[in-house]
């Protein structure tokens, strides 16, 4: 009932009702991890820091494990409201030129996986999504990183439409964004030259074989 509060966009409804579960039901992962989502979009931040760490002391798996994504969401949050750092500068999940999926990002000073940190970027904006929309410079952020990873592991062209979503989010960089957008349709258009070249090639080649093989064929008849 709480979660469907939340989606309503009843935050201090939804928190009265979460706290009330709390209080007569102590210790349950959900209550803390929808507290502190409630807490969050109602703008209270390090309240909604509070109950996620505690969410993640109650149950570090859940969520496939990707709350620290979260709680890193949140860290940057209160510290802006602090004033302790820019929200136009802050990168999240600064994500490195070249890149494999078995290499070590460190976030925060821990290392972390790309394949997982991708995974958990996915998961969280899957979520986050549901709830926030445009404008949301978090979200921004976090859509940057992603395509990035996306175009380095699978596909340029899906890389593309994530950062699409990126700047729709309003992600504040518009000089990386296009620079980054302009690089891969280059690199997209090169690859679509070099798939139909080879297209190409391989008809021209059957062709040919096909030629000689008639010819060849003309040559026994003849003989």
């Amino acid at each position: 009932m709480a979660v469907d509060v939340i989606l309503k966009g009843e935050y201090a409804t939804a928190i009265a009702q979460l706290e009330e579960i709390e209080a007569r039901d102590p210790g349950n992962y959900r209550t803390a991890s929808n507290l502190g989502t409630a807490f969050e979009l109602a703008g209270e931040n390090e309240k909604a820091l509070n109950w996620i760490r505690e969410g993640i002391k109650r149950n570090a798996r859940a969520h496939r494990g990707t709350e620290w994504l979260h709680e890193l969401i949140l860290e940057a949050k209160v510290a802006a409201d602090r004033g302790v750092i820019s929200e136009s500068t802050t990168r999240l999940v600064a994500v490195p030129e070249q890149l494999s999926k078995d290499a070590l990002l460190t976030i925060r000073g821990v290392e972390r996986k790309a394949s997982d940190v991708f995974d958990a970027l996915a998961y969280q904006l899957e979520e986050r999504m549901v709830f926030v929309k445009p404008k949301d410079r978090w979200v921004a952020e976090c859509l940057f990183s992603l395509a990035v990873m996306q175009a380095h592991f699978y596909s340029i062209d899906d890389g593309l439409r994530i950062l699409s979503l990126s700047e729709k989010y309003g992600f504040p960089d518009e000089a990386l964004l296009a620079t980054t957008r302009k690089e891969w349709e280059w690199s997209s258009w090169l690859g679509e030259v070099k798939k139909w070249a080879a297209i190409v090639c391989g008809s021209v080649a059957g062709l040919a074989i096909l030629i000689l093989g008639i010819r060849k064929l003309r040559e026994l008849l003849d003989a």
